[in-house]
């Protein structure tokens, strides 16, 4: 593609993605440039575009004796310069905040608050979900706020019902504290950490009426962020191992995956009322709202089949994020290569080796001794939007083996997951 250096610099209100590839080579103008880097501020898929733009063009191969004696006068090929990753994410960081418990680009200092980001299956998401719910919300017309989401709840009454709800995790982690100031939403604010959820909505859509919808944005964006920072300081041992809020007791961290599970469903729900689409979660992310998933299916799973006998399940998710689980009476097993098989636990547990490296179940008969057992392989998306129920068994392509009603059993349960 040939590009043109001169080419007028674009307005603000305009996608400038043909002028992205002279951008990232550092071709354009200095008036252009200035130009695309405000768009980018603003335009989610033209920061998209421009950050996988950026990451396809390989740094200059500086010599031991340093760079070039003479670049040409039209070429920035310096890091920092336009066009660089470090142009792009800075451009679009100065517009939007980064997403909560994740350190400003290109400095050394600690995160700012929020949970780890460890590699691996127990992956916190609720920073980057609300990141990615916070970059929908900018793009949103005045008029789609008013458009019907889901559960009889617009756009933006659905963003006050994670803010609700997130409001009660709050409340469990910090007891009686609150984040209420002079405008507070509500008395008492974060509400009970045993209220119900949908009753707590309603008293916030009650006392948030002639909130702006930028209002609505803001204050649910940042008491996202403040329960990244209450779930690091309580997996830190300075908080409780386990809290109870809006009627379910777990760990934190568990806690936080829920959120960011309900985050990215709502953020879809939003998305489809604008008639816009958004991305799946990271592979890190899928897997660990996933994993979570399963471990609250075993229970009702295995009451639900245990009248036939005991009975197993190995349920593999393809894609992205993807694994290989065990479901049986004494619980959720995962498998993690040469680990062999490891025991799913809270978040922020320790894994535990329960068996040999010798391969996950196989359903090549339908009983093994006295264990029925079965196998089904589906797609680790489609699987947490059945768990999200946003999408139907019927829907969802599955391959089964052995006992198929131990398959059905689970896929059935998987929508009762779901809230609101």
């Amino acid at each position: 593609m040939t590009v043109d250096p001169t080419a007028a610099a674009p307005t603000p209100e305009h996608c400038v993605t043909a002028l992205l590839d002279a951008y990232v080579l550092g071709e354009c103008t200095s008036a252009a440039a200035d130009a695309i880097e405000t768009h980018l501020g603003r335009c989610v898929s033209c920061s998209v575009d421009a950050a996988q733009l950026a990451l396809t063009v390989p740094p200059p191969a500086w010599s031991t004796v340093g760079p070039p004696a003479a670049p040409t006068a039209d070429m920035d090929l310096t890091p920092g310069g336009p066009g660089s990753l470090e142009a792009v994410l800075a451009a679009a960081l100065a517009v939007r905040p980064a997403a909560p418990g994740t350190p400003a680009t290109g400095s050394t200092a600690p995160a700012q608050a929020g949970p780890a980001r460890p590699r691996g299956p127990r992956t916190p998401t609720h920073g980057s979900r609300a990141a990615a719910l916070d970059r929908l919300l900018v793009e949103l017309a005045p008029a789609h706020w008013g458009r019907l989401a889901v559960a009889g709840w617009s756009v933006r009454e659905l963003v006050l019902h994670l803010y609700a709800v997130d409001g009660l995790l709050l409340a469990a982690l910090d007891g009686a504290g609150s984040d209420a100031g002079a405008d507070s939403d509500a008395p008492g604010d974060l509400g009970r950490p045993d209220e119900d959820p949908v009753a707590r909505t309603e008293a916030v859509l009650a006392a948030t009426r002639e909130w702006s919808v930028e209002q609505v944005r803001l204050r649910w964006f940042e008491r996202a962020g403040l329960v990244c920072a209450a779930v690091a300081d309580a997996t830190r041992a300075s908080g409780p191992s386990v809290v109870t809020a809006g009627g379910w007791t777990t760990t934190p961290a568990d806690h936080l995956t829920a959120r960011a599970f309900e985050t990215w469903i709502h953020t879809r729900d939003i998305a489809a009322a604008a008639g816009l689409a958004v991305p799946d979660p990271g592979e890190g992310e899928l897997h660990t709202m996933a994993d979570l998933a399963l471990r609250l299916l075993v229970d009702p799973w295995t009451a639900a089949v245990e009248t036939a006998g005991p009975a197993a399940l190995t349920v593999t998710l393809t894609g992205p994020g993807g694994g290989t689980w065990s479901l049986d009476p004494s619980g959720v097993h995962e498998w993690q290569g040469d680990a062999g098989l490891v025991e799913s636990g809270p978040a922020e547990g320790p894994a535990r080796t329960t068996g040999p490296a010798s391969g996950p179940l196989t359903a090549s008969a339908i009983t093994v001794g006295a264990v029925t057992v079965g196998a089904v392989t589906v797609g680790i998306v489609p699987f947490c939007l059945l768990a999200g129920d946003r999408a139907t068994v019927d829907a969802v392509a599955t391959r089964m083996e052995g006992d198929e009603r131990l398959a059905v059993e689970l896929l059935t349960l998987a929508p009762s997951l779901a809230g609101p």
